[in-house]
């Protein structure tokens, strides 16, 4: 596929673009405009000749110090960190696609992004298995005639609680970010755990298109350091995992991220709904009075089909709503 653009260099210090995948992969584009605009159009300071990208898909605008992308009501949207935005500042870092093309946001200052935060992931091979594993059959919330034999103790009582309101909470909120963040802030309020995550898997690949991460004491956006050890376990065998004790569990010794940052606790779930996983809720916890039992693993596990549920009717809200702005684009232009 032929493409062409008004490419220039980046002068050290300008915010730029940085093209990492499609026709235009590794070329720079300057942001030093007041405006830059993107689409197929030869007018346009990045022109892209690809049949996905409307003739002005976005425009890349200078807001005093900061950067705002906006969606010009193109045919199949613009994506930032997996997300179509109509419009949004841009933080350093964030991913932005437009068809075939990736672009990474290369800002003049280095904060993280406000929905994105940075990814460690470690080399270790995966070693034995986990403490404790939950395969979907078993996750009781999942199975109607298990869930309604359990005993009426205070924690199912309350656990069976906390899944009304979460399901009533999300049908209230519009907007994939806005469901990410409200996913993160409940899991928290259930779980003795001091980092939560939600990983969201690249469609067609082994990365990961979106990483959204919350510190309880430090807040949102820090950096994620998870292990591939467990990751690999939840995406390759679709279920949930457990351990306590980690620096002293021998399956675990190889993976040198849980041990570093003095991890005690971790736990992690699929976000899996009819049979496609989206991605991972992933916990973990470094105070030695906190451990995690099976009971969490129940509810989280619970809580990730819910979430994943409502992710998947999001995205298709969105996609409906791409559609509809590309027909009436195309009856427009009939």
């Amino acid at each position: 596929m032929a493409w062409e653009s008004n490419e220039q260099p980046a002068p050290a210090g300008d915010a730029r673009l940085e093209a990492v995948s499609g026709p235009c992969g590794g070329r720079v584009f300057s942001l030093a405009e007041d405006e830059v605009s993107i689409g197929r159009d030869p007018s346009n300071q990045i022109s892209l000749l690809d049949s996905l990208v409307s003739r002005r898909h976005c425009v890349i605008r200078k807001d005093g110090e900061a950067f705002r992308i906006q969606d010009l009501d193109s045919r199949n949207s613009t994506f930032v960190n997996g997300i179509p935005v109509k419009e949004r500042v841009l933080a350093h870092g964030d991913q932005i696609r437009v068809g075939n093309s990736t672009f990474v946001f290369q800002g003049p200052h280095s904060e993280p992004s406000a929905s994105q935060a940075s990814l460690h992931i470690d080399a270790a091979p995966t070693p034995g298995g986990p403490t404790v594993i939950l395969r979907k059959q078993d996750a009781l919330y999942l199975q109607p005639p298990q869930a309604l034999s359990l005993p009426a103790t205070a924690r199912t009582v309350r656990d069976l609680n906390v899944l009304l309101n979460f399901s009533r909470t999300l049908n209230s909120v519009h907007g994939l970010e806005a469901l990410h963040q409200k996913v993160l802030e409940a899991v928290l309020e259930v779980a003795p755990a001091d980092r939560a995550a939600i990983l969201l898997l690249e469609e067609g690949s082994e990365g990961f298109s979106s990483v959204l991460g919350w510190d309880r004491r430090l807040g949102p956006n820090q950096p994620i350091q998870v292990s591939r050890t467990i990751l690999s376990r939840v995406i390759e065998e679709n279920l949930a995992v457990l351990s306590n004790d980690v620096p002293g569990e021998e399956a675990f010794q190889a993976a040198e991220s849980l041990v570093t940052p003095q991890v005690r606790s971790v736990l992690a779930v699929p976000l899996e709904v009819q049979g496609k996983l989206l991605g991972v809720i992933y916990l973990d916890a470094s105070s030695l009075a906190v451990r995690f039992d099976s009971e969490l693993l129940q509810l989280v596990t619970a809580l990730g089909n819910v979430a994943a549920l409502a992710m998947e009717n999001e995205r298709r809200i969105e996609w409906l709503g791409g559609e509809n702005r590309r027909l009436q684009q195309e009856l427009n232009i009939e």
